[in-house]
């Protein structure tokens, strides 16, 4: 065994860049709760989870750490009590080469780290199918298998004996289909590797903590009722496991209650186990609303889980898996998304109050109930948003309404000083809000009032006293209100509390602002194509599909006072119906939002769009919710309706049991705006030479005597011809078909006054050249004039395309400048690939291991923008796209792709295209289909041929590797054709 020197390896990870000291660690022992001051101020979350006796964790990354990145680091020792590593603790990466030699450099140091941060310690994770070396695989017979696995858990936790925590030995055993998962260990081993796991686990460090851990199991549901059977059966066999994380990834569009996950975590605990949440991330990006709300959502989400735990005392830990947006898994596994709770600038955001506010023991709020806009409404963890027109603002853990904090306004010398919070960036034009907040003053007789200050444009500003009250003496009182922003483009606005006579205090707790409702973000998408769609005119052109009755009822309304309701249907597909055929257009792109109630506890709600061409009809489901009778849900989806000559488009809600009455309401359908993707393909300003522009006769240069902007332009002078000007060869930048756009100045020299032309010549295979002139200006010798003109390419097999500036007589000299050429990006039809170009951020790719992708616009092959690929901790990890839902078994495709290095190195590397594939009942193939040298100077393609295995397939990735790790590279027009 090669055992490396703790604390030794990778030099040591710079352990003196790394080592971050906090003046206030976690306490360790009973004694030091004691010690701790129930009235100290909160200053982070580490502070909170004292109060709250829980443990504050997080999942760092050790190549940040390595990096030795300062904020994240001092936020990583301030902040949490507790780590989990996200990735060096798992059996790959301390057993990278052989099943005899393990590697504990990396984990070393990064527990350095933490024990000089006084912060506990748990292992993840010893036994998983994922990210298990390569010699763990379907060829090792089952004695060796689990040779391997006991001695891989005995090595690793008798090196850690005393210094770790707890582990997770055993992670993600159970399939989302609620049965044990046909890993490499089950189908070896049955489920007895299990309980055999735990057995080595606690005779390798009996002191340790020993976890299993998993995901999907978040509420009651079959996987979570699984996993029960599984734990109370091992705990009944006397295996020694001593609790369950839950691994919470959630979506918010999605996330349980408070009370689904507290019940479901002490089921768990009644077992004599203590649970914790152990990976919690939120998601927000499938949330329909602004930023703002999406934002607000989240912190709801993340004070939820929170709250559960704290309701369950064997709950004893509480780990976000990262902490920060900048470095996350998420947007490598599920596309681009901000699920954590400092930005990726480490601001806090609104989800890092909500976690402190549940630690200190504020109710979350309730399913269904919009979100409070005021990120520190309870001012529990700091005065972030808060501040004073007059006076001192001073924090108080004395006098607080909720948790453990509150406000003090001192030293007030007006009636109107009070306290201030700015709503400028999270309130919109002519809405309504609902409007909150406690306050207290220690004297009698006295007013306070919430107040609105808002200012439009350059317009002065406008007070308004939203509600008054008299406070009893040392009580607190609560003042609500409801009011609705002007309707201007720029809005400033604040809340603010005043009205005690001067000199008194003012205490102020639990503000909050909340939208009377939540209005879609359609950016991207046309105006509302649907008449009346909040059912406040009692007139409407919904009709009943199938036999329902439909009626305008007051009886229940999301908004307004009004809703649709269908009674009397006798089958699931039967609702509400609304005919779309003059409103919407073949081969067109749809967003339908819907607010949906029913008469039932709970059933799905589902609309459908029936469009009927001349070959049939067609039903496709635009999206869908869970829906009830307490709370109205949102479903929404986007749809593009089939390109054919349709006779008929229907909208209409079906899905719940026949006896169960349909309410609708704030129905809106918005048509996306398609907007063709300029992409500039050549700017040229010639302040670094000629930039491949070049001349048929005549002699170009770079010079200094004239310039439109900058201090160069681009001079041709000696022309023997007038067809003679500055060209470029546009043929390996542009495709046949393409609109290609030519903006640039220019001027001349040696006459006063001439034509300048701008020309295309193009040849197509086998045919004649073609010159066209696409645009003629009278430039001049004493300034500049602008030229531009377009021009869609012949669709041909192109052979030549040049542009090129000409037409003055021989005498006279062209300059130019300023030159940009653009083309409108065209999508094959038949690419498997939805987003190839990355124009669209960076949805549907993915990437494995600890790299991550993201849209760049520091190069692009074509149009504006393409894919960079960092952090590479491996070579096999890359960027990653899922071709399962596309293709075809026994089908060939062939894969072309656009690369190049992105780092100052002038070294070729390799790079790869990896197909990985599995049939149902099989193991994992991994071929490689292609592969090419390529360098940080030109773009290279890179190309290959996919065979689809003749079977039914259960996994299907393409992923483009086997670069040196620590390289990173950019990836554009990625194309897979039949």
């Amino acid at each position: 065994m090669n055992k490396h020197v703790k604390n030794g390896g990778l030099c040591a990870l710079a352990l003196a860049t790394l080592t971050i000291n906090i003046a206030e660690a976690a306490p360790q022992k009973k004694s030091d709760w004691k010690k701790f001051n129930f009235f100290s101020h909160v200053e982070t979350l580490a502070d909170a989870s004292k109060k709250a006796r829980k443990k504050v964790g997080t999942a760092p990354s050790y190549g940040v750490m390595a990096s030795g990145e300062e904020d994240y680091l001092s936020l990583l020792a301030s902040e949490f009590n507790y780590i989990t590593p996200e990735n060096v603790a798992k059996w790959g990466p301390l057993q990278p080469v052989s099943a005899n030699e393990w590697d504990f450099s990396a984990f070393d140091s990064m527990l350095a780290v933490t024990q000089d941060n006084k912060q506990k310690v748990k292992g993840h994770a010893l036994v998983w199918h994922r990210q298990a070396p390569n010699f763990v695989n379907d060829q090792v017979d089952a004695s060796t298998l689990a040779q391997m696995i006991d001695n891989h858990i005995t090595t690793t936790m008798q090196y850690y004996a005393g210094e770790i925590y707890a582990w997770d030995v055993v992670n993600e055993v159970m399939g989302d289909d609620a049965n044990y998962r046909q890993s490499v260990f089950y189908k070896k081993l049955g489920k007895s590797y299990i309980a055999d796991a735990y057995i080595s686990a606690r005779a390798a460090d009996p002191r340790a903590k020993l976890f299993y851990n998993d995901y999907g199991i978040d509420s009651i549901n079959a996987k979570s009722d699984a996993v029960y059977t599984m734990m109370a059966e091992l705990i009944a066999d006397g295996v020694p496991i001593d609790g369950i994380g839950f691994q919470m990834h959630l979506d918010a569009a999605s996330a349980p209650s408070t009370e689904e996950m507290t019940v479901n975590l002490q089921r768990f605990a009644d077992l004599g186990l203590s649970v914790n949440i152990s990976e919690i991330d939120v998601r927000i990006s499938s949330l329909p609303w602004d930023d703002v709300t999406n934002l607000a959502i989240q912190q709801q989400v993340y004070h939820r889980a929170v709250n559960a735990c704290m309701n369950v005392r064997q709950c004893d830990a509480f780990t976000l898996w990262g902490f920060t947006d900048k470095y996350t898994w998420i947007d490598g596994e599920f596309g681009e998304d901000d699920p954590l709770i400092y930005d990726d600038e480490y601001q806090r955001k609104p989800a890092y109050f909500g976690v402190a506010d549940g630690l200190l023991r504020i109710e979350a709020d309730e399913a269904g109930q919009l979100p409070n806009l005021i990120a520190n409404g309870n001012l529990e963890i700091g005065l972030d948003g808060w501040s004073t027109w007059a006076g001192e603002l001073k924090r108080t853990a004395f006098f607080a309404k909720n948790g453990r904090g509150g406000l003090r306004v001192k030293n007030r010398t007006e009636n109107r000083h009070g306290a201030v919070y700015d709503i400028s960036e999270v309130i919109k034009p002519a809405q309504e809000y609902d409007t909150s907040v406690w306050t207290r003053v220690l004297a009698r007789n006295q007013q306070v009032s919430l107040s609105l200050m808002t200012q439009c444009d350059s317009e002065g500003a406008i007070y308004q006293s939203l509600d008054t009250v008299s406070p009893r003496l040392f009580r607190w009182s609560q003042i609500t209100a409801s009011f609705t922003t002007p309707d201007c483009d720029s809005l400033t606005a604040s809340l603010y509390i005043e009205g005690p006579q001067a000199g008194i205090d003012l205490f102020v707790d639990g503000l909050t602002l909340r939208p009377k409702r939540l209005v879609p973000n359609t950016e991207g998408f046309g105006p509302n194509l649907i008449d009346n769609s909040d059912f406040e005119q009692v007139n409407h052109e919904w009709f009943p599909f199938g036999d329902p009755v439909l009626t305008i009822t007051t009886d229940n309304a999301y908004s307004g006072s009004q809703s649709l309701l269908a009674v009397d249907r006798t089958e699931t597909w039967q609702g509400p119906a609304l005919d779309l055929t003059n409103i919407v257009t073949a081969g067109n792109s749809y967003q339908l939002f819907a607010q949906s109630l029913i008469s039932a506890s709970q059933a799905t709600v589902k609309a459908t769009i029936r469009v009927t061409c001349p070959a049939g009809d067609q039903y496709i489901g635009v999206g869908g919710t869970t829906a009830s009778n307490t709370e109205w849900r949102l479903l929404g989806g986007l749809v593009t309706i089939p390109n054919c000559n349709f006779i008929e488009a229907v909208l209409y809600f079906e899905g719940p049991s026949p006896e169960v009455n349909i309410f609708l309401d704030d129905v809106v359908l918005h048509e996306a705006i398609t907007q063709p993707i300029n992409a500039v393909i050549q700017y040229s300003d010639f302040e670094n030479g000629l930039d491949s522009w070049s001349a048929w006769g005549g002699d170009l240069q770079v010079t200094s005597a004239q310039a439109y902007q900058g201090t160069q332009s681009a001079l041709l002078s000696n022309r023997t011809g007038t067809w003679q000007g500055p060209l470029i060869d546009l043929l390996s930048r542009v495709q046949a078909g393409q609109l290609i756009n030519i903006n640039g100045y220019t001027r001349i020299e040696g006459i006063e006054s001439n034509p300048v032309n701008i020309t295309v010549k193009t040849l197509c295979a086998g045919e004649t050249e073609q010159y066209q002139q696409l645009a003629s200006v009278q430039a001049t010798n004493d300034g500049w004039t602008a030229i531009n003109g377009s021009l869609t390419l012949p669709n041909c097999q192109l052979e030549e395309v040049f542009v090129y500036f000409d037409g003055p007589v021989i005498d006279a000299n062209i300059y130019l400048d300023e030159v940009t050429i653009s083309t409108e990006l065209l999508e094959d039809p038949n690419n498997l690939i939805t987003n190839p170009h990355f124009e669209q951020d960076t949805q549907g790719w993915v990437t494995w291991g600890d790299a991550n992708i993201s849209q760049t616009d520091i190069d692009a092959h074509s149009g504006n923008f393409s894919a960079l690929v960092q952090n590479r901790t491996a070579e096999w990890q890359g960027a990653v796209y899922d071709l399962l839902p596309t293709v075809t078994s026994g089908q060939t495709y062939q894969i072309t792709a656009w690369s190049k290095i992105s780092s100052m190195s002038t070294i070729e590397h390799n790079i790869s295209i990896t197909v990985k594939s599995r049939c149902e009942g099989d193991s994992e193939l991994y071929n490689g289909v292609g592969a090419e040298l390529i360098n940080n100077l030109d773009w290279q393609t890179v190309t290959g041929e996919l065979v689809v295995p003749e079977c039914t397939l259960a996994e299907l990735f393409m992923y483009f590797d086997g670069l040196p790790i620590g390289v990173d590279y950019l990836l554009d027009d990625v194309s897979v054709n039949p």
